[in-house]
């Protein structure tokens, strides 16, 4: 029998060891190809028209952010079953089988399973990849008639990125085998982490953690309001998970450990036991863990916030369909204009980091009434009712998303101080003004238009689209040279609406590396319960009843999901909580859904590693 067929038929007959690597592979095929199938079809042409630059920026950052994907959950699951199957290739080599054949039969296998998962994961995604596709548009809210369209380039490609990635991974793998010895072949299966008893330095580690970590969230938040606080945030929690999962944890569990009252309730000792071991055996993958399902939570809190700010730049070009500044008075039809205000221009100096060194002045009566006669009054009551003098109202830049500008305080205006009492997001001049805007009082106003530069704003009426063209074309003409800028609200809602498209991509996201996430622990437990089989047969063996030991591994399946998604989530709680300060938006409901989410998909995860675990062990439900 040749190589190739004796790899062909190992492939087929060890397709039960295989099969958890193999959902992953195809899974992974499956993703990657229906984002392929979209950059490459007619919808992707539709959404180009809208914005070619940042639409192909967008795809293009997806594609390698799944590639990354792909090469980190592929190479996790492929190391968790070559070291589940060393033994087998130990006793290969035990009995003479050249290292180098052994080798080179290791790479054919996984080269059909590559093959084959990757031509399943192209078939089941072109299969249903129009319903990938209305998913993600109708998600976004675009209203594009969608055909069924796979292209031939889409499937070559993902079978590029996929098996360059696979052979990789594989070539990895043949060169571990051929480096192995013999013995550490025939014992990788019940090969332990030697780690060394608590002590002094465990007591250590978990203090300076609770305080990195304690810091940390500090940081968080401010870093809601100044973005430079971002990056030492993430390192520093980084650190302190670290340091949580080498240190507290298992102080703690060691502490539950001697407590016999605790210890000695039934299968609560086999429990403990085993999660003290694990913990501190493999600290780095559930650090990694935990943070994954941070940072995939504020994926999805980025996401609604786009959601949120493109719903906020409707509000704001639809209060004014058109609109311009002009440098000095015009006459626009009265049928036109909805409003016309003066603004004065002046040089300010703001205290904060990145500040403007120009203010653009609106008295307070003005702005009352604008708001107020837009339909916004609502927003006025938690403003000041009447500014004192020198006191000032800052009107964000309308769709701001965020900044690492740091918040002025106060400006320095005509050689005067004026206090910055509150920052505002409230919609006053729609998106005809693409800056700040600094209310004042009437006084303070008239104080300061000698020396100022005037603006002219008119905002007008506009019903439909059409409209809108025609009378900013009217527009440009009738201003000519005066015109600052001639704002269209329909034009530029549509040149943003990529923004929906980023919204749909990042939900998207979130559940995929979030089932990813659960899908390594599954796999994690799954080698695990491989490595503990013998011992719980021992046990059986001994008079463990088999309804106590079916308790044991489900409470230590689910406190293995549990404590990393519970640590993740607290990470998220104050990470997300920045990035709605950051973005001055609520994300509380947010991550809400996320957590809840979150349950689900490890719950459902948690049952199969409890059923699995249970068989690996050799354990009837029946007997449960």
């Amino acid at each position: 029998m040749s190589l190739f067929e004796l790899a062909f038929n190992n492939c087929k007959s060890n397709i039960k060891s295989y099969l958890m690597l193999f959902i992953s592979m195809v899974f992974s095929v499956i993703v990657l190809c229906n984002m392929q199938i979209l950059c490459h079809g007619e919808t992707m042409n539709a959404l180009r028209e809208m914005n070619p630059y940042i639409m192909d920026a967008i795809f293009q950052i997806m594609v390698v952010l799944l590639t990354l994907f792909i090469l980190f959950f592929t190479w996790y699951a492929s190391n968790t079953f070559l070291r589940k199957r060393k033994k087998e290739i130990g006793i290969y080599l035990f009995m003479g089988v050249d290292i180098r054949t052994i080798s080179r039969l290791y790479l054919l296998e996984n080269l059909f399973l590559g093959i084959f998962a990757c031509v399943l994961g192209e078939g089941i995604g072109a299969l249903f990849s129009k319903f990938f596709q209305v998913l993600v548009i109708r998600l976004a809210g675009f209203d594009l008639d969608l055909v069924y369209d796979v292209r031939p380039e889409a499937l070559i490609q993902t079978f590029i990125i996929f098996m360059v990635i696979f052979l990789l991974i594989s070539i990895k793998g043949m060169i571990s085998i051929q480096r192995s010895q013999v013995i550490e072949l025939l014992t990788a299966n019940k090969q332990e982490e030697k780690t060394p008893k608590i002590g002094l330095i465990y007591y250590v580690e978990a203090i300076v953690a609770i305080l990195i970590l304690s810091y940390g969230y500090y940081l968080s938040t401010l870093a809601g309001t100044n973005a430079r606080y971002i990056l030492p945030t993430v390192l520093l929690v980084l650190i302190g998970t670290y340091g949580v999962y080498q240190g507290l944890f298992p102080i703690i569990f060691k502490g539950l450990s001697q407590n016999k009252h605790f210890l000695y309730r039934g299968e609560t000792i086999l429990t403990i036991n085993n999660l003290v071991y694990r913990l501190r055996s493999n600290y780095r993958f559930y650090t990694m863990v935990s943070i994954t399902i941070a940072v995939t939570i504020c994926v999805l809190g980025g996401a609604f916030t786009m959601k949120a700010v493109y719903n906020e730049q409707q509000s704001q070009a639809f209060v004014y369909p058109v609109a311009a500044i002009t440098e000095e008075e015009v006459e626009v039809p009265d049928e036109w204009l909805k409003h016309e205000v003066k603004l004065l221009g002046l040089e300010g100096i703001g205290n904060g980091f990145m500040s403007s060194n120009q203010v653009l002045l609106m008295k307070q009566s003005d702005f009352v009434q604008l708001v107020t006669e837009n339909g916004y009054k609502n927003q006025l009551s938690s403003l000041p009712h009447k500014l004192a003098d020198h006191q000032i109202i800052q009107i964000e830049r309308p769709g701001t998303l965020m900044s690492i500008a740091t918040p002025v305080s106060e400006y320095e205006i005509e050689n005067q101080v004026y206090e910055v009492v509150v920052n505002s997001r409230v919609v006053t001049l729609g998106g005809g003004i693409n800056c700040q805007i600094q209310v004042v009082s009437d006084a303070t106003y008239e104080s300061l238009s000698p020396s100022a530069t005037p603006l002219y704003f008119y905002g007008m009426r506009a019903e439909t689209e059409e409209e809108a063209n025609q009378r900013a074309m009217a527009l440009s003409t009738l201003v000519g040279t005066q015109a600052v800028e001639i704002f269209n609200g329909y034009s530029y809602l549509a040149s943003v609406s990529w923004v929906k498209l980023v919204y749909a991509i990042g939900a998207f996201l979130f559940f995929v590396v979030m089932m990813a996430t659960g899908s390594i622990i599954y796999m994690k437990l799954y080698h695990d319960g491989s490595e503990d089989k013998e011992k719980y047969q021992v046990l059986l063996k001994i008079g463990v009843r088999p309804s106590e030991l079916g308790q044991a591994i489900v409470r230590e399946v689910v406190l293995f999901y549990l404590i990393p998604l519970g640590v993740g989530v607290l990470h998220s709680y104050f990470a997300i909580s920045a990035l709605g300060d950051l973005m001055t938006a609520d994300l509380t409901p947010t991550f809400f859904i996320a957590v809840i989410v979150c349950l689900v998909i490890f719950t459902l995860l948690c049952i199969c590693s409890i059923q699995t675990f249970k068989r690996l062990i050799g354990i009837k439900r029946s007997s449960l």
